[in-house]
């Protein structure tokens, strides 16, 4: 079964009903991930965590849906244990897509996201 479709609950418990697009960012290696996402709301892209400071959203709730869906990428065919892996996951109207990239290891974390920010969020 593809990763998204495994992902896809998780998700649907995450994504803030006022969200039209929601794009997540799943950034991992074997002993490190890094889990978040942007909602669209009115056009305008909303990092999760300033959505849960404004809707006083308890982020443990969220904390455990990340955790699962790394663990669900890890374990999925397309982790690759030698490199920094980013699993984008774009839900919409339109349905889910899951875009997966890599990136060598000794590439820093925040460099990956500006990249990837650059590229997925605008």
């Amino acid at each position: 079964m593809k990763f998204e479709t495994l992902a896809l609950p998780q998700i649907l418990k995450i994504v803030p009903l006022k969200s039209e697009k929601t794009i997540f960012y799943i950034g991992m290696t074997t002993t490190s991930q890094e889990v978040f996402f942007y909602a669209y709301i009115d056009g305008k892209p909303v990092q999760c965590y300033q959505l849960a400071e404004q809707d006083g959203v308890d982020g443990t709730d969220w904390e455990e849906r990340f955790d699962r869906l790394a663990k669900t990428f890890r374990e999925s065919k397309l982790f690759k244990p030698d490199q920094y892996n980013v699993s984008t996951i774009i839900y919409d109207k339109n349905g889910i897509k899951n875009i997966v990239d890599y990136y060598d290891l000794k590439m820093s974390d925040y460099r990956i996201q500006k990249e990837w920010k650059e590229k997925y969020v605008r």
